[in-house]
């Protein structure tokens, strides 16, 4: 899974933001506070970080002058980095209605920093889950809805694609109650993707001829959301040149200010 995380323009989401970031783990906000203020206070950190694997040379990189908070802020975009002197860091995006993270070990090789995302995160999935029979004559039922996995409740946050027998096709968004095409849109159904947008998921495409969908009947897909909202950022690579540290990897090319930190008054 790779989330849409440009930062170059204006985010456009599909979806409101929710207060406790139903659809996501919240960016670290000790990460974001701090690039907003410029003075984070470790004392006031929002988030627990878990325990990671220290590096194998946490001793030789206790010094490094990669050691630090980083502002990657830009227009509408908040996003922070931390490096600490054990060997692990955390990265935190929001934009929009997004937020992403992403947490594990970092090494120094000849100048270079590397990363590794430690737990390796678990994409999310959409996957088809079954048929449910309706009462006959009952054009009120949907043709298709979308479910949390776990608990069977409604999901609402995701678009169907459906492709017609006359090879049209019409993009929607599922609402919890479920969704179907207008009457006489889409005289032969042929085949559905199931997506959730902003962070670039999609379903397979399901042949609803394979499937053993009838008109009738109302497609039921699984949404697991796993660790979503988690980034891995992996065989990312960065230098740090007169207090800018560029990346390179998942993210593109971004660049971070390391951030002066002000000691907490005694």
């Amino acid at each position: 899974m790779s989330a849409r995380v440009t930062t170059g323009r204006k985010s456009t989401p599909m979806m409101k933001r929710s207060s406790n970031c139903m659809l996501a783990f919240c960016a670290p906000t000790f990460i974001l506070t701090g690039c907003a203020t410029g003075l984070p206070d470790t004392a006031t950190n929002a988030v627990q970080v878990a325990d990671a694997r220290q590096s194998d040379n946490a001793g030789d990189i206790s010094n490094s002058e990669y050691v630090g908070r980083y502002n990657g802020n830009s227009f509408e975009t908040a996003m922070g980095m931390e490096l600490t002197a054990d060997g692990k860091f955390q990265w935190g995006l929001s934009v929009g209605a997004l937020d992403m993270r992403a947490e594990g070990t970092w090494n120094e090789r000849d100048g270079t920093v590397l990363f590794t995302s430690d737990p390796v995160p678990v994409p999310p999935r959409l996957y088809w889950l079954g048929l449910e029979n309706n009462a006959a004559g009952d054009t009120s039922a949907p043709m298709v809805k979308v479910m949390f996995a776990e608990t069977g409740k409604p999901f609402g946050y995701a678009d169907v694609m459906l492709t017609c027998g006359d090879g049209s096709q019409a993009l929607e968004q599922i609402p919890e109650e479920g969704w179907s095409p207008e009457a006489g849109a889409c005289r032969n159904a042929v085949s559905i993707t199931v997506q959730q947008s902003m962070y670039d998921l999609r379903s397979d495409r399901f042949d609803l001829a394979e499937m053993g969908w009838q008109p009738g009947r109302t497609i039921r897909i699984a949404f697991e959301p796993n660790d979503i909202g988690v980034m891995d950022l992996t065989g990312m690579t960065g230098h740090l040149y007169e207090g800018i540290l560029t990346v390179d990897g998942p993210l593109g090319r971004e660049k971070f200010r390391k951030i002066r930190v002000v000691p907490p008054e005694e």
